[in-house]
């Protein structure tokens, strides 16, 4: 069993527009501790680095403000792809870039 940390966000994104597709770095344990895992794909990392922004309602967070910058690459992407429609990856894009930070809270999912 594999584990990885996500964002609720993400989850939906993937879930209800990306065909169901869900994109992910995932490790052999939650905490990986001196496991050969890169900091990327340590589920017990990224959970603690969505939790607290979370928790704070902190939308200025640089982990937040990074989660959003890759999520608009992915809509970019789908758009791309022809998974999604430029109008769908521009409503899309748009909640990537306001959406509240509750949106952001952490989701571990075993695999």
């Amino acid at each position: 069993m594999h584990y990885y940390t996500t964002s609720f966000l993400a989850y939906c994104l993937n879930h209800y527009f990306y065909r169901g597709t869900h994109y992910i770095w995932a490790a052999g344990e939650f905490y990986p501790y001196r496991a050969k895992n890169p900091k990327s794909s340590n589920p017990y990392l990224i959970y603690q680095f969505l939790y607290q922004p979370w928790k704070d309602s902190d939308p200025y967070d640089k982990f937040i403000v990074q989660q959003r910058i890759a999520l608009r690459k992915g809509v970019i992407a789908q758009e791309k792809a022809g998974i999604i429609t430029n109008a769908c990856g521009r409503s899309l894009r748009k909640i990537c870039n306001k959406v509240e930070v509750t949106f952001f809270y952490p989701i571990v999912t075993p695999h």
